[in-house]
């Protein structure tokens, strides 16, 4: 459950760089692809309009009747692109779609499309640049044979959820939802679904592979290899496990099979991650191979065993190498996790941390003596051998050397130099900068503090430094000096070995000082109270994606719990705030609303009579009882005990008996 909100912040990052703003909502697209299609409606016998939603534009009847209405769900056509011949094949198809009054839509602008071929595209929906709607069965196979006369030469990335239309490289279909039918889940997600002969609702999963309802069946059946086992290069490799996904493709642990030996299979797909410099997720690869094979030998980086092409995606034999990462490692052995740490426990975490970062600088330092910048240097790619405490870099994809390979703009943001921005290469002060990062993040994970605090090293390293007993170590100093370039890392580890030090007792509990809680409390109150926003297209408070994406109004993730807490702690709340927060309460609609605590009405009712709102809170205690999903859950932050517990609040403010007996019926289902 506590994954569920997890979402994948990198599409929040870019509106801003203090708050979390989906990217795309503050995203003004450009005109070069609908301005091709314009004039194609104009003149025509039936009216076309334009409309744009989220990252589509359609294309559809300007008059809606009976005859060109859309079924909910059926058969729909696919066509994907790459950047250098999207307006080429937009052209084409809607040239096809037009004459045979076929509704479609595509990708906004070729930026659009990037992002949606991009690495963390999820890989269901990725590559999916013009969609077909065929109002029938009959005219979906009519339709895809006359784009397949059209298209049969062009190319554009695999689609993960379809199946090619014969050999023609970005033509695909898949059944699914065509008019948008959701199901509300008790965790205020919403999923798509389709619907039953018998009328039943099934969930329309987009699955990075394709697959069919149990009540239909692929209109073009073909013979499929049998999946038993998943073999590699001809039966070579036997492919054993997935250690990751990603749109670009798999990681997969696997054996050769001749020698029993266990390697890594690293996979890239075409056309996928295309960039400005126009490589691909298969040209990156091959960049990354030849990193690998410039380094074979030295024990800093995987060694190359083999490459090769399988069907149409290449692939890279690396070797296995069974170790955790450097952030297990540091976490396993921090004296911070303990609630009585001892002069001892933080000796033994300084000598693994030394040795460790001794190994990683001196590594760096020969990688940059080979003339390589790594690039995407995070904690996540070194491996650390517990034996010996030396380590390995792995995931250099973003590696290059200056001057002859293509530079590369990969990077992790918290470990690379703010102020360079996201658009500009990487450098070997990057490199330095982020590997003194690593070793702050080591001690105390706070890296992503940086954007918003530019003492973090001055002021805060310090005091982190001192916490876990470290002051009388060249701990601070090696940091600050990295992050600052002002030592390399051959001096760092020189310095991180020979240095005398002491070890101190670390903090175990920090004094509060006069009136510190409540001179934290009011900046915090003023910053908030600060940043609440009018603009419709801002939610009223800065939120956390999860609230974002479903419901900005909620307790848990929204406005709702904002203003009750600074409330709750005797602040003022803006009155501009209080009255966009009443008109929004009052325009929600319920039935797009779980009644979960956390996330949905009866979390916001609380609130609103704590408020003194009785009308309100009784309206929304109301539909959280009445809801289909009232007995979805039995959770605090979904289900019925969070719902219970507002409902006896609702019986000792209100003295109505009601409410007491949904508490009763609610626990007794319990």
């Amino acid at each position: 459950m506590r994954d569920l909100r997890h979402i994948d912040k990198i599409a929040y990052l870019r509106p801003s760089k203090r708050f979390y703003e989906h990217g795309y909502t503050h995203y003004q697209p450009g005109e070069e692809l609908i301005s091709l299609v314009r004039p194609m409606l104009e003149g025509r016998a039936e009216p076309w309009k334009v409309h744009r939603s989220d990252v589509w534009t359609h294309i559809l009847p300007a008059n809606r009747t009976e005859s060109n209405k859309l079924p909910i769900q059926g058969w729909k056509i696919h066509v994907s692109a790459i950047a250098a011949n999207c307006r080429n094949l937009l052209v084409k198809v809607a040239a096809l779609a037009l004459e045979n009054n076929i509704q479609f839509k595509f990708a906004n602008d070729t930026e659009t499309l990037k992002m949606m071929t991009s690495k963390r595209w999820s890989r269901g929906g990725s590559g999916k640049f013009i969609t077909l709607y065929p109002p029938t069965d009959e005219k979906f196979r009519e339709i895809i044979e006359k784009a397949y006369a059209v298209l049969k030469d062009d190319v554009g990335s695999y689609i993960l959820s379809d199946r090619r239309y014969k050999d023609c490289r970005c033509l695909y279909y898949r059944y699914g939802g065509i008019t948008s039918v959701t199901k509300l889940l008790y965790t205020s997600e919403k999923e798509p679904v389709i619907f039953s002969p018998d009328g039943e609702q099934i969930p329309d999963h987009r699955t990075p592979y394709f697959e069919t309802p149990p009540w239909t069946s692929d209109p073009f059946p073909e013979e499929q290899p049998d999946h038993a086992e998943f073999t590699l290069n001809n039966g070579r490799y036997l492919v054993k496990e997935a250690l990751g996904f990603s749109n670009t493709g798999g990681v997969y642990l696997s054996t050769e099979t001749a020698s029993g030996r266990q390697v890594v299979i690293k996979e890239a797909r075409p056309y996928i991650e295309l960039g400005e410099d126009d490589m691909d997720a298969v040209a990156r690869l091959v960049q990354e191979e030849k990193i690998l094979r410039l380094l074979g030998g030295t024990g800093l980086a995987p060694e190359i065993y083999d490459s090769f092409r399988d069907w149409e995606n290449y692939y890279v034999v690396e070797e296995y190498f069974p170790a955790p990462d450097i952030r297990l490692v540091m976490l396993e052995s921090s004296p911070l996790v303990d609630t009585r740490p001892s002069i001892a426990a933080s000796e033994k975490f300084y000598n693994i941390y030394k040795k460790a970062f001794s190994s990683a600088l001196r590594g760096m330092a020969r990688i940059h003596e080979q003339g390589i910048v790594i690039g995407d240097v995070s904690p996540k790619n070194i491996l650390v051998d517990r034996d010996s405490m030396t380590v390995r870099f792995i995931d250099l994809e973003g590696a290059f050397r200056p001057g002859i390979d293509e530079p590369q703009r990969l990077h992790t943001p918290e470990f690379r130099i703010p102020s360079k921005g996201r658009e500009l290469n990487s450098t070997y002060d990057d490199d330095t900068f982020a590997i003194g990062v690593i070793m702050m993040y080591a001690i105390f994970p706070i890296a992503a503090m940086q954007f918003l605090r530019e003492d973090l090293f001055t002021a805060v390293l310090p005091r982190l430094v001192a916490d876990v007993g470290w002051a009388n170590t060249p701990a601070l100093s090696i940091i600050t000096q990295l992050v600052d370039n002002k030592i390399t890392c051959s001096q760092a580890a020189d310095l991180l070995e020979q240095s005398e030090y002491t070890i101190e007792q670390p903090i175990k509990r920090r004094p509060l000082e006069g009136d510190m809680p409540m001179e934290i409390s009011d900046q915090m109150a003023r910053f908030i109270t600060s940043n609440y926003r009018l603009d419709k297209i801002f939610t009223l408070f800065p939120v956390d994606p999860f609230g974002q994406r479903d419901n900005p109004s909620s307790f848990g993730f929204g406005a709702t719990g904002i203003i009750h807490t600074l409330s709750a702690c005797g602040y003022d709340i803006p009155l501009p705030a209080l009255e966009r927060q009443r008109n929004e309460l009052a325009a929600l609609k319920l039935e797009e609303i779980p009644p979960g605590f956390l996330v949905g009405t009866s979390g916001i009712a609380w609130c609103c009579l704590l408020a003194g709102d009785r009308e309100t809170a009784e309206r929304l205690l109301k539909h959280a009882n009445r809801s289909p999903l009232t007995h979805a859950h039995h959770s605090l932050y979904f289900g019925m005990a969070g719902i219970g517990m507002a409902n006896l609040a609702a019986y000792l403010r209100l003295k109505d008996g009601r409410y007491l007996d949904a508490a009763v019926n609610l626990a007794m289902t319990l």
